[in-house]
């Protein structure tokens, strides 16, 4: 019989990704507070969470300078979404991933003082 082996970082980190992807999945289309550092990314503004967990604010480009990089607290109704696909066009290629996946959003959201 053959075995994987799998190094403890390795594992350490598949626990930590599907255990974030799990505690989640619950909440879709419920009310849910997130807190973590405001950070801008290629599809939007999002909050990283200290357990390395992705919210994005649906509508929201980028966070103002004076909240970029700061702790925040936001609140809203969590939905999941398709990444949006990395196409070529006119030799160029779009913002998107090259794999099938989904991510985490917050909808109607608000800053928590």
């Amino acid at each position: 019989m053959r075995f994987l082996r799998i190094s403890g970082g390795c594992l350490l980190l598949i626990v930590l990704v599907l255990s974030g992807a799990i505690a989640a999945e619950p909440q879709l289309g419920k009310p849910i507070t997130v807190a973590g550092t405001a950070q801008n990314a290629k599809l939007g503004a999002i909050v990283l969470t200290d357990s390395q967990s992705v919210y994005y604010l649906k509508g929201k480009d980028s966070w103002e300078p004076e909240l970029l990089n700061k702790k925040v607290r936001v609140s809203g109704t969590l939905e999941k979404f398709e990444l949006p696909q990395a196409v070529k066009k006119n030799g160029e290629w779009t913002a998107g991933v090259t794999e099938p996946g989904s991510a985490y959003r917050i909808e109607n959201f608000k800053l928590e003082p």
